[in-house]
């Protein structure tokens, strides 16, 4: 929970966005593939959505979940680091993939804190500026993240393309 308190701060500090941590919800059997052993983005972010539906209403509200579960989406991929639902405003993150490492890897800049860090500021870039995805690899809005690596080259900026 600390590490999120700091996110708010962050986010305070340096965008001026006021934020607040809204309490935990239980990921349900139906937010499970269990053959697979991961959420399912989808079914996750829906459950956030009917579970805060107060602020979705709200219409000004952005609401970014975060999960230390591992999770795909129903689409053909292994696993997601984020899945945004456009159209409500809203986001899930997971940690999970975020914590492995790579031959290489370098170890100041390749933290769970790091990562989490930039997933959120990508989706708020997306979800509350309504900035598009970008084909420049040190952007934090990156749209074709396929590895770790690439992930920990992009930079925590909003950069062009």
């Amino acid at each position: 929970m600390s590490e999120i308190n700091a996110l708010v701060g962050h986010y305070r500090d340096k965008y001026g966005i006021e934020s607040h941590v809204l309490r935990p919800m239980t990921i349900g059997p139906g937010n499970v593939d269990f053959s697979r052993r991961q959420v399912i983005a989808e079914a996750l972010g829906n459950s956030m959505l009917r579970i805060y539906a107060d602020y979705v209403s709200n219409g000004s509200a952005r609401l970014i979940g975060i999960t230390g579960s591992d999770m795909y989406a129903r689409a053909p991929w292994r696993y997601r680091f984020s899945w945004r639902f456009m159209g409500q405003h809203a986001s899930v993150i997971s940690t999970a993939r975020m914590t492995e490492h790579y031959a290489g890897e370098p170890p100041a800049e390749a933290t769970v804190s790091q990562r989490l860090r930039k997933m959120v500021t990508k989706d708020i870039g997306i979800l509350y500026y309504g900035k598009p995805l970008s084909i420049n690899p040190k952007s934090v809005l990156y749209a074709a993240i396929g590895s770790l690596e690439e992930f920990d080259q992009m930079s925590e900026e909003f950069l062009s393309q």
